[in-house]
């Protein structure tokens, strides 16, 4: 149990590492976080579970989306669409591969509320955009910043 959680640990810091030496480019792949120069307010934690949930947030405050997908299955969550950038930016990516017995592999996206104003984000859970269609699943969140 120490070994797995040490070797999850380590995983962690190799992807953040990894990511914050190729940044994000804007729209994708990886990364610590990233320094936004706002204050952290109040910290919401969201699953697939929560998909059509709307969220009221402050400026500052941070959603910790944790999206769960059988990787060995070949699935993988794809970001659609982020709404807004200018209300809501994502300021840090994770992949969990190692996680406690029983538990699937997930994606941890991170954002924060910027300013005032509506946004949302679209993922869809598929082996691939191409081959499969339909997805297997879908996780929607729509956000309002006061």
């Amino acid at each position: 149990m120490r070994m797995a959680k040490a070797a999850a640990i380590l995983l962690i810091c190799v992807t953040l590492a990894a990511g914050a030496a190729c940044g994000d480019g804007g729209g994708g792949g990886g990364g610590g976080a990233k320094p936004t120069g706002i204050p952290v307010g109040e910290t919401f934690h969201v699953s697939p579970n929560d998909t059509g949930k709307e969220l009221t947030l402050d400026v500052g405050d941070v959603v910790v989306m944790t999206l769960d997908c059988d990787i060995s299955a070949g699935y993988h969550w794809y970001l659609l669409d982020e709404g807004n950038r200018s209300v809501m930016r994502r300021i840090a990516y994770e992949a969990l591969l190692t996680r406690e017995p029983g538990e699937l592999p997930a994606y941890v996206h991170t954002y924060q509320a910027h300013q005032a104003g509506s946004s949302y984000v679209h993922f869809v859970c598929n082996r691939s955009l191409e081959l499969d269609p339909v997805p297997a699943a879908t996780f929607n969140l729509s956000v309002t910043v006061r």
